[in-house]
């Protein structure tokens, strides 16, 4: 038998359901990073394949990235589609009927790594991109969970995360 106190102390959970305000669960959140991890596959291939095979299936995989981005702001039946596979992991700012709607983090993702194979030396891009996909999964998922003492929107313990 429990005690009235006990009924009424809820238990604590190592995930917490609900969106902060503005944003997305933290299990939407840890399902976006998973799929944010796999572009660790980008300087992991760079390692041993030339610039040129590079640029060769970046580029169209980026434009196939920011095609279906356009799609879903100005085609109705695309943006249905997105949503229903990925609309939980979207960000606010990302999902369609805004002013301030842009790509997806994959798109930005793709622009970044396609721009920056042209532009730096090999050795470069592979550790700071690696640097920038698993820094900013740290951060993301430490800022979330433990993140209280913000600034500029972001918390101390999420840069804490990403730098360390």
């Amino acid at each position: 038998m429990t005690t009235p106190e006990q009924q009424s102390a809820p238990e604590p959970t190592a995930f917490p359901e609900e969106a902060p305000s503005g944003g997305i669960a933290y299990r939407q959140e840890l399902a976006r990073k998973s799929i944010h991890l796999t572009s660790l596959l980008i300087p992991v291939l760079y390692s041993f394949l030339p610039l040129r095979t590079m640029l060769a299936m970046g580029i169209p995989m980026l434009t196939v990235a920011v095609t279906v981005d356009l799609l879903r702001r100005h085609h109705p039946p695309t943006a249905a589609l997105i949503g229903r596979f990925f609309g939980a992991m979207l960000r606010p700012h990302e999902q369609g009927g805004t002013d301030r709607q842009t790509f997806t983090g994959a798109t930005y993702v793709l622009i970044a790594a396609v721009l920056f194979i042209v532009l730096l030396p090999q050795p470069i891009f592979i550790g700071a991109f690696v640097m920038l996909v698993v820094g900013d999964t740290a951060a993301a998922l430490v800022g979330r969970r433990w993140g209280a003492h913000k600034i500029w929107g972001k918390s101390w313990e999420g840069i804490a995360a990403f730098v360390g």
